[in-house]
């Protein structure tokens, strides 16, 4: 049996920037996370998206929620928005279309403060503060898997016979969350290695290159 039960989206602001969370998101009425966006709870009024994931998904939020009619306000404790889109060439894409919509866009600045009406954000280098109107949150930070089901099978293992289960597997976002192409990744090797005997060694080729300490000082310069 294999499981690909997926993930969630964490609301406690947990995160790389923030590693025991937010307490200003004690409040969960005014702290949304993407699932509740893409589920149609959507907040309403002067919303800030908080991305500390660093990829695309906050600025599908932000999208998504201007064109609800929000006004929306991006931040980012990272130096520029989405960093990890510039590797994958969605960079441009992504910040031409905030400008667009006419999305502020906010970078290298953390969260300090939120009491439902104003969030107070604090730049990560210099340390000054400044407050915005915010009547919502959205945290796109860090996710969680969805590992409920894989846990209580692995507690009912002495039933598994009985009910034909020779093994159990959790694969994908329900083992770790990642992007798209992980999860993709994970159940294609499953499909090549089932019913294969497991082994420690990696699962892909690498290929190392060197040169020798010799070969450099060839071109070195007096």
């Amino acid at each position: 049996m294999v499981l690909a039960t997926g993930c969630r989206w964490r609301r406690d602001g947990f995160g790389r920037s923030n590693g025991l969370g937010i307490a200003a998101f004690a409040d969960p009425a005014r702290v949304f996370t993407p699932d509740d966006v893409m589920d149609g709870r959507l907040p309403q009024g002067r919303v800030v998206v908080f991305d500390d994931d660093g990829f695309y998904y906050a600025s599908v939020v932000a999208e998504a929620l201007r064109r609800h009619g929000c006004e929306v306000v991006y931040v980012t404790p990272e130096d520029v928005l989405a960093p990890w889109s510039q590797h994958t060439l969605d960079y441009r894409h992504i910040r031409k279309r905030l400008a667009e919509l006419g999305i502020e866009a906010i970078v290298s600045h953390n969260i300090a403060g939120f009491d439902g009406a104003t969030l107070t954000i604090e730049h990560v280098w210099e340390h000054t503060r400044r407050e915005l109107a915010c009547d919502a949150v959205v945290a796109v930070t860090a996710r969680l898997p969805e590992d409920a089901l894989y846990q209580e099978l692995l507690r009912r293992e002495s039933a598994w016979a009985d009910a034909g289960i020779r093994t159990l597997r959790c694969i994908g976002d329900a083992e770790a969350p990642g992007l798209i192409a992980h999860a993709v990744y994970a159940g294609h090797r499953y499909a090549r290695e089932l019913d294969e005997p497991r082994g420690g060694e990696v699962p892909f080729k690498r290929h190392f290159h060197g040169a020798d300490a010799g070969d450099l000082s060839k071109d070195a310069k007096p």
